[in-house]
């Protein structure tokens, strides 16, 4: 068996493994990434069918924090940011989400004066005094101040816009921490050639730090020896590759991890916390064709009144270069009516197809879906519920786990994963030398 040694063995390509490789190859670690598929990125990738170019899970990206990270490793980033940004459907009209003080002016749409001014004060209290606690949902906490279908369709939209849960599910107290956290992140929008480019770009920098990424290479058994981390087993289309590194960060979610190290060597009060805790939000996904724009807009739509359907994002409006001339692109996003199984996926379809064709005038006559899909299992909206937070620790001294799996309080979606890694990157700092 081969043996090769790095300082730090980074298991899964997603952004949370190759944020955490470039941070670690600017300071001067050796790195090796193994990627099991034969492309990077897991759900921030691109997919090529029938000459159109397709997200594997990530499509709204931010100059503000994914530019930023670009920035930060000196990878290129390119992003068109429309303008506006958002719409609003309320009671059947659209309305422009203006750039500052977006909220207040869509809750005051969707109410009367003093009823928006109600909930409007219970949402700045929570904001600068103190958030509502984790012991009740978003749904319940903003009943107390409005009832109004209206006002609750616009706070499930942004409930579920990167966590996946519905406002009955999600805790309002990690809900507030969301807004807080991501209200300084700002310019969202398209990456031109698709979110797979951040990918692309990332795997430079790692590449021109010295590190290297290995495709089609499975990460067979995580190793180690009283109670540390001691390397990687891998099997590469040469054999199997023995890793010897001093620390072992995990992108592949944390009970792919367990799974790797073995559950003899975890201690059963974290396994316990994984059993409790940890559980993915799910999502369906439509990539539409039409040989006509389906919305007017440039940005995302979202219905704060619909079946399933929540947001609409017309790509090819703002990209035209993911759809072959003259046909155009949309991804339309459906979250189910609970996010914990069961499933009726057959009905969860029937209730979003019929939301798509009540909002997109000729959506029946001018288009055609390419491709359906839920989002589940080990490829979810979030691998983990937000509210349910993990440590990035596990009980094997440096073994780490990254992504959305282990993700810090108030950060959901792909800065989740970035987050994490950060936070695990700097530990690696303080606790091992490279070299």
């Amino acid at each position: 068996m081969k043996t090769k040694k790095y300082d730090v063995a980074i298991i899964g390509s997603g952004l949370g493994g190759l944020a955490a490789a470039g941070y670690l190859g600017k300071a001067g670690y050796q790195v090796l990434v193994v990627e099991r598929l034969p492309f990077l990125g897991g759900r921030c990738a691109n997919t090529h069918y029938q000459g159109f170019t397709l997200p594997s899970g990530v499509v709204w990206v931010s100059d503000g924090f994914h530019g930023q990270l670009c920035r930060d490793l000196g990878a290129s980033f390119e992003i068109r940011v429309p303008k506006p940004e958002y719409f609003y459907r309320i009671r059947g009209k659209d309305y422009e989400m203006p750039a500052k003080g977006g909220l207040r002016a869509m809750i005051t749409l969707a109410a009367e004066e003093a009823e928006a001014a109600k909930a409007m004060s219970a949402v700045k209290r929570g904001m600068s005094w103190q958030e509502p606690p984790m012991s009740i949902s978003v749904k319940d906490w903003l009943q107390q101040y409005s009832t109004n279908p209206s006002v609750l369709g616009v706070f499930e939209v942004l409930s579920t816009l990167s966590s996946g849960l519905r406002t009955f599910e999600l805790p309002a107290g990690e809900f507030f921490r969301y807004l807080m956290a991501m209200s300084a992140v700002k310019n969202y929008g398209f990456v031109p050639g698709g979110c797979g480019n951040i990918t692309e770009a990332l795997s430079k920098v790692v590449k021109d730090k010295g590190g290297e990424i290995w495709l089609r290479a499975r990460a067979r058994r995580i190793t180690q020896k009283n109670g540390t981390v001691t390397g990687v087993l891998v099997d590469t289309a040469d054999g199997q590759v023995e890793v010897q590194a001093k620390a072992v960060l995990s992108n592949a979610g944390p009970q792919a991890t367990v799974e790797l190290v073995g559950q003899e060597n975890m201690e059963k009060g974290y396994l316990g916390e994984l059993e409790q805790k940890l559980k993915p939000s799910p999502q369906i996904i439509f990539y539409i064709a039409s040989d006509r724009p389906l919305l007017e807009c440039q940005g995302m739509t979202f219905l704060t009144q619909s079946r399933r359907i929540l947001f609409m994002a017309p790509l090819t409006n703002l990209c035209p270069e993911l759809a072959p001339r003259g046909q155009h692109l949309m991804e339309a996003a459906a979250y189910l009516g609970n996010s914990a199984p069961p499933f009726d996926l057959r009905q969860e379809m029937e209730l979003a197809l019929a939301d798509l064709r009540e909002n997109l005038p000729g959506f029946e006559k001018h288009s055609r879906i390419l491709l359906a899909g839920c989002y589940y299992g080990g490829w979810p909206v979030m691998r983990c519920w937000p509210g349910n937070n993990l440590p990035q620790k596990t009980p094997i001294e440096n073994l780490y786990n990254i992504g959305d799996g282990t993700p810090p309080p108030g950060w959901w979606g792909s800065p989740s994963a970035v987050q994490s890694a950060r936070i695990v990157v700097e530990d690696v700092k303080r606790r091992i030398q490279p070299g």
